[in-house]
């Protein structure tokens, strides 16, 4: 309709010419062969190419190289060294021997990530991070039912990251089952639930018997676990185990908070009921949204470990 509006209206024929859509479909007019056309007038001429001259390389002395090399080392070297001298108590240094050891294993373990998997490990990492139920457990008490404010901040604090645990874990669930196609193998990854399951039940026996090291041991564990649950999502193949071996070590983590305490009577109970409570209302949320919202389910979750790290250092603080 739009090429007959071109070539003419109700009030007769209108043959342009210079346009190259209506020269090039006509053959014959005002009793002349008109076709071929030539070559329309909006084709560009192409320019001959320029012959580029090839790019010297900049050559790099070797010592000048390894001496800006050394310089940087030197300056992250002293900048520790200075950290030495300002640490206020062994305890800062304590933390920031670990922020910097954590620093470059997570850097390590992430950049490998394959693109594709980036969205479910940002939610395997999310649900890693509610860890944070380690700090509320460790300012509960009062019984079956908080009575201070900080034991107040710690069970608000053990219920949203309980939250962000269950459904972190889940939407990453999720989100890995997009990428399984039918013909793929069971990956089996409920099998490392016997090694957790081991662990705990073996680090229980321990703290009866008066063993207290062991408590580190399961920090440790867990820390690893957790390792071995991002590095996990780098593939594909081991993106399952990855989301199984990070539930694997939140949960000898959260044994390892547990056991570290002597509780008074009611306390135990009182921590299940959040934890559970938490988890269900996380995979609740994440079985009901939608596909398409699952990263803004992550984020929505990721909120909560905001939360319960500032009711954490406000229960600290009250402590």
């Amino acid at each position: 309709v739009k090429f007959l509006g071109e070539i003419g209206t109700q009030d007769g024929w209108n043959i342009d010419d210079n346009n190259d859509v209506i020269r090039g479909s006509i053959v014959t007019h005002n009793n002349k062969i008109v076709w071929p056309p030539a070559i329309p007038v909006t084709v560009p001429i192409p320019k001959p190419k320029e012959i580029q001259k090839p790019k010297q390389e900049i050559v790099i002395n070797p010592f000048q190289q390894q001496a800006r090399n050394m310089l940087k080392t030197s300056a992250a070297f002293g900048g520790l060294l200075w950290l030495g001298y300002i640490s206020p108590s062994p305890a800062f240094a304590q933390m920031i021997t670990t922020f910097g050891l954590a620093g470059i294993v997570g850097y390590n373990v992430v950049w490998g990530v394959t693109p594709a998997l980036h969205s479910p490990l940002m939610s395997v990492t999310n649900a890693v991070s509610g860890i944070t139920a380690v700090g509320g457990i460790l300012l509960m008490g009062g019984g079956y039912v908080p009575t201070t404010t900080a034991q107040g901040l710690g069970a608000l604090a053990l219920l949203v990251s309980s939250v962000n645990i269950g459904g972190g874990f889940y939407v990453t669930h999720r989100m890995l089952d997009m990428f399984k196609r039918p013909t793929d193998p069971k990956d089996h990854a409920y099998l490392y639930a016997i090694p957790a399951a081991g662990f705990i039940g073996l680090y229980s026996m321990a703290k009866n018997y008066g063993i207290g090291d062991v408590t580190q041991m399961a920090y440790l564990a867990g820390s690893l676990g957790c390792i071995g649950g991002i590095a996990g999502l780098a593939q594909q193949s081991t993106a399952r185990v990855g989301n199984a071996m990070g539930m694997t070590g939140v949960s000898i983590g959260l044994a390892g908070a547990l056991g570290s305490v002597s509780w008074s009577m009611g306390v135990p109970f009182q921590i299940a009921a959040l934890g559970a409570a938490g988890a269900s209302t996380g995979i609740y949320f994440a079985r009901k949204v939608q596909v398409t919202e699952l990263p803004e389910m992550v984020a929505a979750f990721h909120s909560l470990v905001g939360l319960a790290a500032c009711t954490t250092a406000f229960g600290s603080h009250l402590n």
